[in-house]
């Protein structure tokens, strides 16, 4: 059996919520990472990942293009690695290909339904994710968006 779990995300200080616009986080650097506790134990199937959308923000800005998901049950307290293991390597995919800053009706409608990643057969069970954003949509943006993310999982 599979169930939706609910989040306490740890985001850094910086990051904003906007209603309708998701949460963001101007002026970064990649790669970034940002953590969730997902408050109980958990053998992760899926995880659903939602850009910003409307005009203009689809498949361009801030919105994460490839980011990693790690886990952990001891995450080191220095915000370092230690303790971390890579769980999926997520390469986020545009249904037409055509060009940033082009966005076509299936690209629209395949954001609007949040894109799925599921874990490999055999993940072990973890209560703390990492989310590590490797690169975004756009070369020049410098912020890094999301509307929403969901994780599917058997607890543990």
């Amino acid at each position: 059996m599979q169930a939706l779990l609910g989040l306490v995300a740890a985001l850094p200080v910086g990051w904003q919520h906007r209603r309708r616009k998701g949460l963001s986080y101007t002026e970064l650097n990649l790669p970034q990472h940002f953590n969730f506790d997902l408050g109980v134990t958990a053998e992760l199937r899926e995880i659903k990942w939602w850009q910003r959308q409307g005009a203009g923000n689809l498949y361009n800005g801030g919105n994460p293009r490839r980011f990693e998901v790690w886990g952990s049950n001891d995450p080191s307290a220095d915000g370092s690695y230690t303790g971390w293991k890579l769980i999926q390597d997520c390469r986020g995919v545009k249904p037409s290909g055509a060009a940033v800053g082009t966005v076509t009706q299936q690209d629209v409608a395949y954001a609007a339904a949040g894109e799925l990643f599921k874990f490999p057969e055999g993940t072990p069970p973890y209560r703390y994710i990492r989310i590590k954003v490797l690169e975004r949509w756009s070369s020049t943006s410098r912020s890094i968006h999301m509307m929403e993310v969901s994780f599917w999982a058997k607890p543990f």
